[in-house]
This record gives C-alpha cells, structure tokens and sequence, in this order.
C-alpha cells in the first residue's frame, strides 16, 4: 500500500507521517484489522480452554473454562449442567468475539473522520493567493530545472532514467513533455515533486519553485512550499483517490492541515472546487468508486485547486480516458491556465494531443530532452525521434492499405551507457560521430533547440 498514487497524492500535499497513518493508511485497514484482532482473540480462548481440557493449561488451585469442562465431564450424566456449562461458554465467548469483530469492522467502514486544527482566515475564490516561497527568480519564472539527474540503484546496478534534464516554466504556461515509455517523463515529474523513493539518488544544478531554492530549505520548509505551490494529476484516478474516504474529506484535508481553515470554509471551498470542474456540489458526498473515470479525474484537478497552486504537473492525465474525456480535461486545464495563470506541466505520450493543447513542447528519449520548441512546429521539428513521432500519429488521409508507421528499434537499455548519442542505434540519418560523442544541446533560433549532429533540413521536414 505504501507505493499506492493516493499515498503520493497526499505526500504532495505535505502531510506528516502520523496524519498519513491515521488518514490514509489506518482507514484501509481498519476492517481487515479489527476483524484479524478479535478472530485471533477468540482463537486464542479455545486453545488455552482446550489445553486446560487436556491438562496442560490452568493447574489447580486455579482454574478456567477448559478445567472446569474436565471436571465436569466425570459426571456428566449424574449433573450435566456441570460439564455443559461450561463448554457453552467457551463457544458463546468465541461467537461473541466474532460478531463484535463485525461491528466494529462496520463501524470503521462507514466512519469517516475529520482532521481538527486551529481555525484561521482563509481567502475566498478569486482572492489574491498568498505569496509562496521568496518569488520568481526571473520574472514570470515558476519552474525552474537545470541539470537534473536521477539514478536508482537495482539488483543488477545502477540506472539513471533521468539524465542532465533542464526545462522552465513561465506563469500561465502550458508546456508539453512527449516520448516514448520509459524515456524519463515521469519520474522526472517525481524527482520535481519530491516523490522519489527513498532508495533513489537526485541530482541537479538548480531546482527553484516560485524562486526559492527547494535545496537550501529544511525537509518541513520544502514540503510546505511543495504542498502549497504545487499541484500534481496523477494517470490513474482510481488508484490516486483514497477508496476508503469520501471525496470531501480528501478535497478538505489540504486546506485544514495547510491553510487552518474550518470544515465549514473547508467544505465552502471544496464545493467551489468542483463547480469550477463542472461536477455538483453533491459529488461531495460520494466515494471514489461511486463516479466514472472522467468525474475522478475531475476530482483530482479539483484536489489540487484547492490550494490554489502556481504550478500543475499533469502526469498522463488523459491516458484511461476516452477521447472524448480527454477533451473535456484538457480543457479544464485550459481554463485554470486562463483564470489562475497556473503554470501547466503536461506529461504525455500523445504527439497529436499535446500539439493541439501546449504552447511548447519538450521531447525526451532515454531520459534526455533531444528537442524542445514551440508545439505549432512540431510538423517541422528537427530532430529524427520527433518526426518519426509526429509520422506515427495516424491521419484520416493516410492509406489505409499500408500500416501505420512506427519508430524502427527499441529504446536503449537503461542498464548499459552508450558513449555517443542515445538514440543513434535506431536513427535513419547516423553517422560514425553519433556512436561516439552525445550531441550538445543547440539552439537553432530564440524558441528552437535540438540535440542532434545532423538535425533535418527544416525544408525536408516540410515537404
């Protein structure tokens, strides 16, 4: 359950470890739990009755259930009442154990509890947000990466599926982060949201968020500075949302814990939340598994709406949504972008539906950025991994007798560095310099960049 994304979700939101207990993980268990402890209690009191039965238990002077059975078994037929007794206790008491397992099972199952803090003032919609951090380090700047790096140690040794990524954020920025599975794009999500397991090793030059350095803080300054300018949309909404809670304990949770807001601000805002998504106020009431997949992941959006974040990462929001879902999501993110001016990290690996979203797009391969520009070029992109991207979005006009393009090759294995450019052993245009220098990443003009030796001919990718 630790590795679950609802877990992830409120670890962003910066709770404590005994508010995650108590909120997240005890309510999955409760049930399970309650009925394990009084069914072994129950257990337990028929095997000492019937070790004291045996003899071996309870000696005398003492005495319980099981040795006043053996006594009374002696003259069972004379007086019955003596040895019957007994032996209806010892099966009463483990029932009893039983049942009052199930209700307190039931009991937990229908509880929903509520987090108690200190009320303070909280700003209504549409208020000034309250500064984070100690602002933008350049004007307009949220996001700032440069040199990041991650590496997991495993069994066979050590992988760095991130690899010197650098990329930035302005306010009200939708930026679009395409490749194929496995090429960095999430984890590199992660190692921003301080989501990492504890095992992984991150590196980096520059991670500033709202301008503050989240390296020179202290873990409770970083994780509040996370919690509250920083929102993250997870793939699946069904395994990001906690089962066991309703949806407005988890839409509430963040502003008690982070803003001391009362439940009746609390449930004031979550309910602004949802009308801002397109869901009623009703929704509130409801469990996760009560909603469809568009409704959770609106909830999701809603959740991190609720702090008010500067930044959104959305990571693969759209992936098990319908097409028609996904328009409808791309579309509230459009919106938040318009009334918040939240800068919008989109994870994808859907070319056509981040040209059409984005204003930029940043393309990653083996855990580098190979090409990042504006998404209205992608049809004139540069490096051979993106057009041959591009190429494998299928078209109504194409033939529909041939089959659909693809990248030739796999991706490299994580396992074994290459000296030279990564995606070299599956390029059409590569050269003997490409298998042995990595290519530097170039700027072709003020919005272009492509790391590759032989970039395309902007007139060949045209035509």
């Amino acid at each position: 359950m630790a590795g679950t994304d609802h877990l992830a979700a409120a670890r962003v939101l910066g709770l404590r470890r005994h508010r995650l207990l108590w909120r997240h993980v005890l309510p999955n268990i409760a049930e399970p739990l309650l009925l394990a402890v009084t069914t072994a209690a129950g257990t337990a009191l028929v095997a000492l009755s019937g070790l004291s039965f045996l003899g071996l238990g309870v000696q005398p002077p003492g005495y319980d259930w099981g040795q006043l059975l053996n006594q009374g078994l002696d003259r069972i037929y004379a007086q019955p009442l003596p040895a019957l007794a007994p032996g209806l206790a010892v099966l009463y008491a483990a029932v009893t154990f039983q049942l009052i397992g199930e209700v307190l099972a039931g009991s937990a199952a229908r509880r929903s509890p509520a987090p108690r803090s200190t009320p303070q003032p909280v700003a209504p919609w549409g208020s000034p947000r309250p500064k984070a951090g100690g602002g933008p380090a350049e004007e307009g700047l949220v996001l700032q990466v440069e040199d990041l790096s991650v590496e997991l140690p495993t069994p066979d040794g050590t992988i760095r599926p991130v690899r010197g990524v650098s990329l930035s954020l302005r306010s009200g920025e939708i930026v679009g982060l395409v490749g194929e599975s496995g090429s960095g794009k999430s984890l590199t999500a992660l190692a921003i949201a301080d989501l990492l397991p504890g095992r992984a090793r991150v590196s980096r030059r520059t991670l500033r968020l709202l301008g503050a350095d989240l390296a020179a803080m202290t873990p409770k300054e970083r994780d509040r500075h996370l919690a509250t300018g920083l929102a993250v949309v997870f793939q699946n909404p069904a395994t990001a949302l906690n089962p066991s809670l309703r949806v407005s304990t988890q839409l509430t949770e963040t502003v008690r814990a982070h803003r001391g807001a009362d439940r009746t601000r609390a449930a004031q805002d979550a309910s602004d939340a949802l009308r801002r998504v397109a869901l009623p106020p009703a929704v509130l009431r409801s469990r996760p598994h009560q909603l469809s997949g568009g409704q959770r992941q609106r909830v999701m959006i809603a959740s991190g709406l609720m702090v008010r974040p500067r930044l959104v990462i959305a990571d693969e929001p759209t992936t098990a949504l319908d097409v028609t879902v996904q328009r409808q999501i791309t579309g509230l993110l459009s919106d938040l972008r318009r009334d918040t001016s939240a800068a919008v990290l989109f994870i994808s690996h859907d070319v056509a539906l981040v040209g059409g979203f984005c204003d930029r797009v940043l393309v990653m391969y083996a855990g580098t950025v190979v090409e990042a520009l504006p998404a209205d070029r992608l049809l004139t992109a540069r490096h051979p991994y993106t057009r041959a991207l591009v190429a494998s979005v299928p078209d109504l006009t194409a033939d529909r007798d041939r089959p659909l393009p693809t990248v030739p090759g796999a991706p490299p294995d994580p396992l074994v560095t290459a000296p030279g450019c990564p995606f070299e052993p599956r390029c059409p245009r590569r050269q003997d310099r490409c298998a042995e220098q990595p290519p530097p990443m170039e700027a072709l003009d003020a919005v272009h960049r492509v790391a590759c030796w032989l970039p395309l001919p902007a007139e060949a990718v045209a035509s």
